[in-house]
Order: structure tokens, then C-alpha cells, then sequence
């Protein structure tokens, strides 16, 4: 593998309601020059997130991201920059024009900026003053780097209009027979197809849960499917759907029945986890694997979105042995992908590069995987 390499992790973007805004991606060059830095980043356009998504580009992990970078980032990019802060003579300072379309990072608690911008971002330690600064800057203010709820919570009680960092991973839902009250047909119809039941089978569980059936017939009537005439039966939806697609579907709602109490954001960053660890299997050719792939990323939040031990939660749906292998003991042949996985959601360059060579695996391949999850998070969403 070349010593120059181009690397990116992330965090999410959410705002005072938990719902996911965007990320925070930071660009890490490891003895990369500006020339193949720009075309790591410009190889990666086609597959950007469009707007509304919000993308802050973070260079501060990058040396070689000079001011004549040959990149034009996509329109839904933000550049993070330090701001030039106030002085006793502000006209030493330059207005950069760019500024206007970018955010600018204070870390110095002692002066105030001299330009303007779209966002401000203040890092975690500036925490404490930040009603006052939303009470004197023009522009919306993020908060950076929070991980921990109660950090997160404070700052949107003070006004940020985004928060970044992994604060939602430190959210736990109490245990609730509630949830596992909603789960039960899920859980039957997910065994069910495990043991490879008649359609008959499938169907009355169906028919003693009207919300599923209507989601199931709604989807089938979509126009994701094209059909040309309308499906008005649960058999003729479940013959649509066909099995594969029928058991990520019911995996994706149990990702999302922990209900309007869940932050938004964790269940977005469990949809972007199974879309970039399929992505990283198609990458590496290993074919059938992908689907567990898949449902490893979608399942490894499931205890904290549903309040129950993934051990157990698991023990109750015939998945995969390398599925439950991996997330509950870490191990197993998909466990090295979820090392990939941690390091793609850390800021350390050297961990995330670490594990590409533990995989043979090309940056290249991983940046496209993480770029393109972020970017389909809607359509995983809605399978």
C-alpha cells in the first residue's frame, strides 16, 4: 500500500431535537502532497451528499491543504477555517470573501471574530459560553467534538444550532415491556423466514398487525417498485418484496422501533454503519457476506435503541453465527470490518490507516464507502 494516503473520518451533525443534519468529516493526509489530495477529494464528488445535508469539511488533519487546493467542493459543503480574530488593528487582519460561505472555528475565548460566515463552531472547552456567544455573533453557532449527552443537552439549551461529536452513542433507553410489545411480530416474522415458512405463515402474522401491513402493501404500491398495477393483497406484497428484501426491511424497522423517544441521529448512524459495511464487502468481492454485513452495521445499536442487551436481543433472531460473532464477542471473519468501522468514526488517523492494512484494503475504497453511506442514508431508510 503507497505511504500517501488520503484518509476521512466523521462524526454526525445533529440538531436540538436529535435529528441528524449532516457530518462532520475530517480529512486526514498521510504524507499526501495538494496534487493527490485533490484528487482524492474530487474522485469522491460524484458521490457527495446533496443538499439539505449539511457537510463540514475539517482540513486541520491535513498539511497538504494549501489555499490553492485544486478542489471545487460540492454544494452542500461547508470549509471549517480558523477565524482571524480581533486585534488593536483589525485592517492588519484580511477579510478572506470565502469566509462568507464557510465556518469558522473560535477557539480563543478571549477575543471575538473580525469576519463574518455562515456557521461559527466553537470546540467542547468553550461549552460554558456559549449563550453568550449566540447572544453576540450574527451567524448560527455549532458546538463541536460533544461526547456525552448531558454535554449535548447543554448545548442545545444554549442555543446551538448543531452539535457534533458521538454523544449520541451515550444514550441509553431504560428497558421497557413497551418496546418489546412492538417488537414481537417483527421478531416472529424475521424466525419465521429463518426457518423458511410458507407464505401462508408469513401472512397471518401480518394480518394480526394492521401498522405492518399497511407499511408492507404502501412500499409494495411504491414507486420504487414501478409496478404497473396495484398490489392489494399481503400475499401479492410479500411475493413482490421476495425474501431477501423482505428480512432487511423488517431489520431496518427494528432499527427504528424504539420510536419518537430514540434521538433521530442514532438511528441515522446505524443506517450509515450497515450501508458502509456492505459497501466495504461489495469492496472487497466478498459476495454473500454482504447482507451480514448489512445487518451487522443495523443491529450494533440496537441495544441502545432498544434498551435491551444485544446478547439477548440477539439470542431471539436466527441470524447469521458471524453476525452475533462479531457484535457480541468481536470476532469471527466480519470483526476485522468493524475495526474499519471504529476507525472511520475516530478521529486517529494512524488507527483507521492501521486497519486498512490489516484488510489489504485501499483508502480509496474506504472513503468511497463512507461517502456513499452518508449519501444513501434516506434510501436505506426507506426499503
Amino acid at each position: 500500500m503507497s505511504n500517501s494516503q488520503t484518509l476521512l473520518t466523521y462524526s454526525p451533525l445533529a440538531d436540538r431535537k436529535q435529528f441528524m443534519l449532516g457530518v462532520h468529516l475530517r480529512v486526514h493526509d498521510v504524507g499526501s502532497d495538494e496534487t493527490s489530495l485533490a484528487n482524492a477529494l474530487n474522485s469522491l464528488v460524484p458521490f457527495w451528499p446533496e443538499p439539505p445535508a449539511l457537510v463540514m469539511v475539517d482540513f486541520a488533519g491535513a498539511p497538504a491543504a494549501g489555499p490553492s487546493l485544486g478542489w471545487r467542493p460540492p454544494e452542500s459543503t461547508v470549509l471549517l477555517s480558523e477565524a482571524h480574530l480581533q486585534s488593536t488593528h483589525p485592517s492588519d487582519l484580511p477579510r478572506d470573501p470565502s469566509a462568507t460561505r464557510g465556518c469558522l472555528v473560535l477557539r480563543d475565548s478571549a477575543h471575538l471574530p473580525i469576519q463574518q460566515a455562515a456557521y461559527f463552531a466553537i470546540p467542547h472547552s468553550r461549552l460554558p459560553e456559549l449563550p453568550q456567544l449566540v447572544a453576540r455573533l450574527a451567524s448560527p453557532v455549532v458546538v463541536l467534538d460533544l461526547n456525552e449527552p448531558i454535554d449535548s443537552a447543554r448545548a442545545a439549551n444554549g442555543g446551538a444550532a448543531a452539535v457534533g461529536g458521538w454523544s449520541c452513542l451515550g444514550w441509553k433507553r431504560r428497558p421497557a415491556d413497551r418496546i418489546m410489545g412492538l417488537l414481537s411480530n417483527i421478531l416472529k416474522l424475521l424466525q419465521l423466514m429463518d426457518k423458511d415458512a410458507d407464505t401462508g405463515d408469513l401472512e397471518a402474522i401480518l394480518k394480526r398487525d394492521a401498522v405492518l401491513s399497511y407499511k408492507l402493501v404502501s412500499i409494495a404500491n411504491s414507486a420504487a417498485f414501478g409496478l404497473a398495477v396495484e398490489v392489494s393483497s399481503l400475499r401479492h406484497a410479500l411475493s413482490i418484496f421476495g425474501r431477501q428484501r423482505l428480512k432487511r426491511w423488517l431489520s431496518l424497522l427494528l432499527v427504528q422501533a424504539g420510536g419518537s423517544e430514540t434521538p433521530q441521529v442514532l438511528v441515522q448512524v446505524a443506517f450509515i454503519r450497515a450501508a458502509f459495511l456492505e459497501r466495504l464487502g461489495s469492496a472487497l468481492g466478498l459476495g454473500a457476506e454482504q447482507e451480514d454485513l448489512f445487518l451487522c452495521g443495523a443491529f450494533s445499536l440496537l441495544d441502545k435503541i432498544l434498551g435491551i442487551p444485544l446478547a439477548e436481543l440477539l439470542g431471539r433472531v436466527s441470524i447469521s453465527e458471524a453476525v452475533t460473532d462479531a457484535l457480541v464477542g468481536e470476532e469471527g471473519p466480519l470483526a476485522p470490518l468493524l475495526g474499519l468501522l471504529k476507525g472511520v468514526e475516530a478521529s486517529d488517523a494512524d488507527f483507521l490507516s492501521a486497519q486498512c492494512e490489516l484488510l489489504s484494503i485501499r483508502p480509496r475504497e474506504v472513503n468511497l464507502a463512507l461517502i456513499s453511506a452518508i449519501s444513501g442514508t434516506k434510501e436505506v431508510a426507506s426499503l
